[in-house]
């Protein structure tokens, strides 16, 4: 349908509806090789292993650079071991941390949120793949700070804040999930959208 054939007004209302035999058309016959589930799931997986670790490290680092206290009273933080000794140090240090990761979480949070408005109406002109490969390449390099922040020990709680800015000026989550739908949706039919 050219848009010279087009008549924009109320008497027409089939302007913008699509038929079965249309949307089937721009799909495809043959079955792709590539799949959103298992990179979203070990990009999940990995997310979901690493937070404890970096939760600990933190924790560590509240309590040596902020809190003033010894590498030795603050190892506890970096064992599996735990003791009713430590239990008044663990909640000074945990009040702390809390703060410090709810700062982050805020960071971290604020960009996708205003880029959520517009992802969807941009993504429909532009394609689903920016909003999959930015997201990601915005984790690898928060990632990447992650890793540096955990090398150098003199770096207090505070500069995690800045591990989350990468991802957060990639749009995060919101980012990646809104493009992984958005191209299951439109490589998937109906029948099959769901199992996906």
């Amino acid at each position: 349908m050219t848009q010279e054939n087009e008549n924009i007004d109320e008497n027409n209302p089939n302007v913008n509806t699509v038929t079965e035999s249309q949307s089937q058309s721009h799909i495809p016959s043959q079955s792709y090789r590539i799949t959103m589930e298992f990179p979203l799931f070990f990009t999940m997986l990995s997310v979901s292993l690493c937070g404890a670790v970096i939760s600990n490290l933190v924790l560590y680092r509240t309590c040596v650079n902020s809190l003033n206290h010894t590498k030795d009273e603050c190892q506890i933080f970096m064992s599996s071991s735990r003791n009713n000794g430590s239990k008044d140090l663990e909640q000074e240090v945990q009040k702390y941390a809390t703060f410090v990761s709810m700062l982050r979480t805020i960071v971290e949070s604020l960009a996708p949120a205003i880029l959520s408005l517009f992802l969807g109406v941009w993504s429909d002109t532009h394609g689903r793949k920016p909003l999959v490969v930015w997201p990601l390449l915005g984790m690898s390099l928060s990632s990447a700070l992650v890793v540096v922040y955990s090398m150098i020990d003199s770096l207090g709680p505070w500069w995690f804040i800045l591990t989350s800015i990468p991802v957060s000026l990639s749009g995060g989550f919101t980012s990646l999930f809104t493009g992984s739908f958005c191209y299951i949706s439109d490589i998937s039919t109906k029948e099959k959208r769901s199992l996906r």
